[in-house]
């Protein structure tokens, strides 16, 4: 989740389009009128905020890692689904339908109704660590 207030406020809306961390940069850069990073994968949320652009991502992905001697998993989600995949053998270990369990409660790894869903955000993974 990321709340965004700009100067002069905004007309309330809620939008539910992925967002990277590191878009924060990049929106920051944009709305100084600084030039954005080069090579950087940010992007400027101004457009998202003001309502001028409707190009958001697809996908947000993370790599969550608690010390350097314990597992690497790979989290990604296209703000319907969310999957988490073992860094070092790319197995799945959750996913979750987060419209229908907000709460993520029932894992859906295994379950053959939603692997349709777990190959899709398998492939925009695979995708977002190939350009990284």
């Amino acid at each position: 989740p990321l709340i965004v207030r700009p100067p002069g406020g905004t007309a309330g809306r809620v939008e539910s389009s992925p967002v990277q961390a590191f878009d924060v940069a990049a929106t920051l850069l944009d709305a100084g009128a600084a030039a954005p990073l080069d090579g950087a994968p940010a992007r400027s949320l101004v457009p998202l905020v003001t309502g001028s652009d409707a190009s958001v991502r697809e996908t947000a992905a993370s790599m969550i890692r608690m010390r350097p001697d314990l597992t690497t998993w790979h989290a990604i989600t296209d703000g319907r689904w969310r999957a988490t995949f073992s860094a070092d053998t790319g197995e799945a270990v959750e996913l979750f339908d987060l419209t229908g369990d907000p709460d993520e409660t029932t894992n859906r790894v295994g379950d053959p109704t939603a692997d349709d869903e777990l190959d899709h955000l398998r492939g925009q993974l695979a995708s977002t660590l190939e350009t990284a």
